[in-house]
């Protein structure tokens, strides 16, 4: 692979992942959609996946009319726990999660659950 490819390849629709924060972001968007989520695109609704800071948890805000966040926050962190994530609800906005992919969720020792949105699964993260 030459120094102008990608370290991790390519995801969906020809993203980039230079890092390993990029191929774990897309690693999430690939639990959402094997769960059978839509991504937001321009003629759809749907989820986003932010990466943000490394060591923090990724940010995935989910889109639509008239979202039901009680029911999209199960639907979501159904799919992602079973690609061995952990979520939580991101306690400033109720359409979006805060998710620790497997690799972080390991290397900090953590367990497997999926907590709901008022446990503390980041309490204590910087």
């Amino acid at each position: 692979m030459s120094g102008d490819e990608p370290r991790f390849g390519y995801g969906r629709g020809r993203r980039p992942l230079w890092s390993e924060r990029d191929r774990d972001a897309e690693r999430v968007r690939d639990a959402l959609r094997g769960a059978g989520l839509a991504e937001f695109g321009e003629d759809q609704d749907g989820f986003v996946v932010e990466s943000g800071e490394t060591g923090q948890p990724f940010a995935v805000a989910f889109t639509g009319p008239e979202v039901d966040a009680e029911e999209e926050f199960r639907t979501y962190t159904a799919g992602l726990r079973s690609a061995g994530m952990r979520a939580e609800q991101d306690p400033d906005d109720s359409q979006a999660l805060q998710v620790l992919s497997e690799s972080e969720r390991l290397a900090d020792g953590e367990g497997d659950a999926v907590k709901g949105p008022h446990s503390p699964v980041f309490a204590g993260r910087s």
